[in-house]
């Protein structure tokens, strides 16, 4: 894992490059594949919190799976976690306390984006991945308050705190590539404190 800091005043981001080794996203390929290729993700609407508004598809992981080990993604994202906090901005300092979080697994095809939103959590991670090569345009992550984009690239995680409003914007994909699964999936954790329930 890279790790960088996007540090502008009081817009801090943690970006993680190479997020997961070739071994990691063959296992984490596969249950995307299952998942979207067999119709398990939920339409939008049923997949967000109360108001938001999102075109894409999506299905929460915790829910699917009682025993979080069956699950590639749910396994594998835990290495977020092991983050040492020193290499973090100062807002960071309770990401090593962080003890509860759960996973929303998203995807997103032609004109498929999030609207501008909050999380209900203390710390979001996400995680972008697609099948190479991309074969749309768009679904980068965007922060309206401090006019902001990030580009979606291909296993790289962005942490951020969740009171940060923010957006997908909308996926252009080509009509022959629909419908396949070619599109931008996120693995988005929301990551917070057991004693804020």
């Amino acid at each position: 894992m890279d790790i960088s800091v996007i540090d502008d005043g009081d817009f801090k981001v943690v970006q993680i490059d190479n997020t997961y080794t070739e071994e990691e996203l063959e296992l984490i390929n596969l249950e995307l594949n299952f998942l979207c290729l067999s119709n398990k993700f939920l339409p939008p609407g049923e997949a967000t919190g109360a108001g938001e508004s999102k075109t894409g598809s999506g299905i929460f992981l915790d829910k699917v799976y009682s025993d979080r080990s069956v699950s590639n993604v749910l396994t594998l994202n835990r290495k977020i976690f092991e983050l040492d906090v020193r290499e973090l901005p100062v807002c960071f300092e309770n990401f090593q306390y962080l003890d509860r979080d759960f996973t929303l697994l998203n995807y997103y095809e032609n004109k498929q984006g999030y609207g501008s939103h909050t999380d209900l959590a203390v710390y979001t991670f996400l995680t972008f991945l697609f099948q190479k090569p991309k074969r749309f345009t768009g679904g980068d992550l965007y922060f309206e308050d401090f006019d902001k984009r990030l580009d979606s690239a291909y296993n790289r995680t962005y942490i951020f705190q969740s009171w940060m409003k923010h957006q997908a914007t909308n996926i252009s994909l080509p009509k022959r590539f629909q419908g396949k699964g070619l599109g931008r999936y996120s693995i988005a954790c929301f990551a917070g404190f057991r004693c804020l329930d």
